[in-house]
This record gives structure tokens, C-alpha cells and sequence, in this order.
């Protein structure tokens, strides 16, 4: 089985303070953090946890790569 492709995992979500990456590369890869209309506000490299404590509560979109997973702020 060709697990090269599996992507990526967040947790908690909903979050409060702060969210887990669990990337199937554990090594070079970049994360974007969209808000619910597009606008790019948070970007990290090889970050496995992430606050996200500043954030208004919302609906926002995280990319890792080129795949991209929805997550609620609370």
C-alpha cells in the first residue's frame, strides 16, 4: 500500500487555543491558515502545533501542502 499520500489530520476541532498537525511527512512541509473569505493569516514551516488562540471564533480553512482541511475556532 502506497501511503505517500495520505496527507494530513487536525485536532482538536473545534479548537479554543490550540490545533495538532499530524502530517504523514514529519519534515518540510508549509501550512497556510485562511479565514473564511480567503485572506491568508497565519503562515508556518514544519510546525506540528499551532496557536490559534489570537484568532476571532470562525470558520477557517488550514493548507498543508496542497491539501486543505476546514477547522472551527471556538
Amino acid at each position: 500500500v502506497d501511503n505517500s499520500n495520505v496527507g494530513f489530520s487536525i485536532f482538536p476541532n473545534p479548537a479554543t487555543t490550540e490545533i495538532k498537525i499530524v502530517h504523514a511527512s514529519l519534515s518540510n512541509y508549509k501550512t497556510e491558515i485562511f479565514n473564511a473569505i480567503g485572506e491568508n493569516i497565519l503562515r508556518t514551516e514544519n510546525e506540528h502545533i499551532i496557536d490559534i488562540s489570537i484568532l476571532s471564533p470562525g470558520v477557517y480553512f488550514i493548507k498543508v501542502d496542497n491539501e486543505i482541511r476546514k477547522f472551527i475556532k471556538k
